[in-house]
């Protein structure tokens, strides 16, 4: 049983829209709030559910548009390419991104978080990759960033040198939602 203001219930009967009385006692304010308002959150994916994609990077950073699926998402909107997630709330986030690739040519390789277009230079991965189907590499980063209501969110990658063919096996951006704005 769960009691919130007196009000029990057992975990199994709440559902996700369910109201929830809470009483704010700095304020003197009685409230209702939902249980998903209440327990999770926002949170969002993006992921590629293909066996693989190929995408040909450049010198300058570009957005990698190789993700094809969501699973699933709450309070932020997923973009009908598969390719951003917009927030819709102001918060702190925990973002985790994770790619395994390989390329036609042996180069250096970054990826970097972009927010609404521009690159965030202190969530950059940077991979120096051999040529060959069977060089799988991997590249990942995990993040807590504070976040705007509308900030678009994009994984933008670029080579060091020339422009090889990345062909992904696994890509993945998820982002959650862990605390108010500050």
């Amino acid at each position: 049983m769960v009691t919130v203001n007196n009000l029990s219930a057992s975990p199994a009967t709440l559902a996700r829209g369910d109201l929830i009385p809470l009483y704010d006692t700095s304020s003197g304010y009685l409230t209702k709030v939902t249980v998903q308002q209440l327990v999770a959150r926002a949170y969002g994916d993006i992921k590629l559910a293909a066996a693989t994609a190929a995408q040909t990077l450049s010198t300058s950073f570009a957005k990698l548009t190789v993700f094809d699926a969501t699973t699933a998402s709450s309070g932020v909107t997923v973009a009908g390419d598969f390719d951003s997630i917009t927030v819709a709330q102001a918060g702190i986030y925990e973002i985790h991104f994770h790619c395994n690739f390989s390329s036609d040519a042996s180069k250096t390789i970054s990826f970097a978080l972009s927010v609404g277009g521009t690159e965030d230079v202190d969530s950059q991965t940077v991979q120096v990759v051999t040529s060959g189907a069977t060089n799988i590499v991997s590249a990942s980063f995990h993040v807590l960033k504070s976040l705007a209501a509308s900030d678009v969110i994009t994984i933008e990658a670029k080579s060091h040198a020339s422009a090889p063919v990345l062909t992904f096996n696994n890509i993945d951006l998820v982002i959650k939602k862990i605390d108010e704005a500050s």
